[in-house]
């Protein structure tokens, strides 16, 4: 099995929320949050040949809010930092992103453009 980690990049600058997924040779999808800080780590991959794709949808579209009278207003996110990546990039079946892993921590850091 392969793990995968590394920082996420769109145009040089960090993509600060989000998720990798990764389809591995064996069909399955795996995926990882993005951090703040870029920062992605995915464990469990099969070695191999894998497609890669990253979707950082607006931080405000995926807030719960608090349906019940009375309960404590839900903490806004800070999306200051927050930007689209170009949708091409978001489902595997599209995206020009692909990897071979190797047995072990492989290290990633994904430069869109």
């Amino acid at each position: 099995m392969a793990d995968l980690e590394g920082t996420v990049y769109y145009q040089s600058k960090i993509v600060a929320s989000g998720s990798v997924i990764v389809v591995g040779k064996d069909g399955g999808t795996h995926s990882g949050t993005i951090g703040p800080d870029g920062a992605y780590r995915i464990t469990g991959i099969p070695i191999g040949s894998a497609k890669v794709a990253v979707s950082s949808i607006d931080p405000r579209k995926t807030q719960t809010r608090s349906r019940k009278k009375g309960d404590a207003p839900t903490k806004q996110t800070d999306t200051s930092g927050w930007f689209s990546v170009p949708s091409i990039y978001s489902d595997p079946a599209t995206s020009p992103l692909q990897i071979d892993l190797k047995s072990g921590t492989n290290r990633w850091d994904i430069d869109l453009r």
